[in-house]
């Protein structure tokens, strides 16, 4: 029996709990949850992309197999970043050119 595909809308509608659980069914290297992972990218976007700070947002496949947002920030600078948003990890990466 296939699986139904799930909608970013009803992403949005599970607790953190099912969100883990659904991720956990995914194979990030065959593209499984890259359309979730697509749509909250650019809602960080939206939401961390106007820093002067931030340099960078892209998302991708970390090691281990976990899909992840990540964000580049200027070297010295802090900026307020979650560790997950919308179930998705954030990575910090630093090497953006300070000014």
């Amino acid at each position: 029996m296939m699986r139904k595909k799930m909608t970013f809308q009803g992403w949005l509608r599970l607790t953190p709990k099912e969100r883990a659980r659904v991720q956990r069914s995914w194979n990030p290297y065959a593209g499984e949850g890259e359309y979730i992972v697509r749509a909250a990218h650019r809602l960080f976007k939206k939401k961390f992309g106007s820093s002067r700070d931030v340099t960078n947002i892209s998302y991708g496949v970390y090691h281990g197999g976990d899909w992840v947002i990540s964000a580049t920030l200027k070297v010295g600078h802090r900026v307020a970043i979650p560790k997950k948003f919308l179930g998705i990890w954030v990575v910090k990466l630093y090497g953006g050119i300070s000014g």
